[in-house]
C-alpha cells in the first residue's frame, strides 16, 4: 500500500537514511558484524504518546451515526453469515447495550486495541540527519558512539524487508482516530505520528507486520556510510574500522569533529 510520504511517490525522500547506535550494546554491534537490524515493539518506545494513541471510543456516545457505523462494523466482522434482519436486531442489541457509555468499557477497549497493536508490529526508526548533535547525545552514547548510513532506496523500497516506509508527521494536536477507520487507516496514524515537541529527530520509519521484536538480516549493498563520533574511544575507533573492512568492506568510513567556532558536527573520512 502506498501514501502521499511512500518512497516511490517522493522523491525528497534523502539518499542515505542513518541509525545512530552504541558499540558498547552487543546487538547494536549486530547491524555491523551480522547486517541485522532489529524491528522493535512499539512498547518498548520512551515516548508515552508514540504509538498509543487511543481510539476515540468515547465519541460513541456523542455521535449516534458514528456509533451505528461502528457496531455495523462489528456485527458484519464477528456474524458475517447473518440474515439482513438477524444483522439489525444484533445490531440494535449492541447499541442499547450502551457499553460505549461506560468508561471502563472504553478503556478496556483501548487496552486490547493497543496491546494487539503492540503484539503485532515491528518498527525502524531512522533520521537523515547524519550530524544531529541531539541524536549523538541520546542514541549514540553521547557521541561515543557510531552511525550507519543506508542506501534509502534499497532498503524502504523493496517490499521483501517492510511493508510500509514514510516519513513521521508531527503535528501540535493529538490526532483523532475514528473508531470505524480501518486497521491500515489507524495503523498509519499511530505509527507516523508523534509530539511536535519530537521534531527534531525528523525521523523517517520502516514497518513490517507480524513482525514484532524481529531481527531481519540485510544485503551488504544496503549499506552506504559508517560514522564514528567525535568522542568515541581509540579503541572502540581501531575496532569498529577493523570490522567494517572485514564485514562491509566497500563501505565508506567516516568520523565526526566538533567544530571550534560554532555549533555545528562537520563529517570527515577518516584519516588512514
Amino acid at each position: 500500500m502506498k501514501n502521499k510520504d511512500s518512497f516511490e511517490d517522493n522523491p525528497d525522500i534523502p539518499e542515505i537514511i542513518y541509525k545512530y547506535r552504541d558499540w558498547n550494546n552487543c546487538y547494536h554491534r549486530n547491524v555491523i558484524e551480522k547486517q541485522e537490524l532489529f524491528l522493535s515493539s512499539p512498547k518498548w518506545f520512551n515516548d508515552p504518546y508514540d504509538c498509543r494513541i487511543n481510539v476515540a471510543f468515547h465519541l460513541l456516545a456523542e455521535d449516534p451515526k458514528l456509533a451505528n457505523d461502528y457496531f455495523n462494523q462489528v456485527v458484519s466482522r464477528n456474524f458475517p453469515n447473518l440474515s439482513e434482519k438477524e444483522h439489525n436486531l444484533q445490531l440494535q442489541k449492541l447499541i442499547d447495550e450502551g457499553r460505549f457509555k461506560d468508561k471502563g468499557w472504553l478503556e478496556h477497549e483501548n487496552e486490547i486495541t493497543i496491546n494487539n497493536f503492540h503484539n503485532n508490529i515491528g518498527v525502524i526508526s531512522l533520521t537523515p540527519h547524519n550530524n544531529n548533535i541531539l541524536m549523538w547525545s541520546h542514541y549514540s552514547n553521547s557521541h561515543r558512539g557510531f552511525c550507519v548510513g543506508f542506501f534509502t532506496s534499497k532498503l524502504f523500497a523493496n517490499p521483501h524487508y517492510f511493508g510500509q516506509g514514510q516519513k513521521v508527521n508531527y503535528p501540535h494536536e493529538y490526532p483523532i482516530i475514528l473508531p470505524t477507520e480501518s486497521f491500515f487507516a489507524r495503523s498509519t496514524k499511530q505509527i507516523f505520528t508523534k509530539f511536535k515537541k519530537w521534531e527534531y529527530e525528523d525521523e523517517y520509519r520502516l514497518v513490517k507486520f507480524n513482525s514484532a521484536d524481529k531481527i531481519i538480516k540485510i544485503p551488504k549493498d544496503v549499506f552506504a556510510e559508517v560514522i564514528l563520533g567525535y568522542l568515541i574511544s581509540k579503541e572502540d575507533e581501531k575496532c569498529i574500522i577493523m570490522r567494517v573492512r572485514n564485514y562491509l568492506p566497500n563501505v565508506k568510513i567516516l568520523k565526526v569533529k566538533a567544530n571550534i567556532h560554532n555549533y555545528e558536527l562537520t563529517i570527515e573520512p577518516i584519516k588512514e
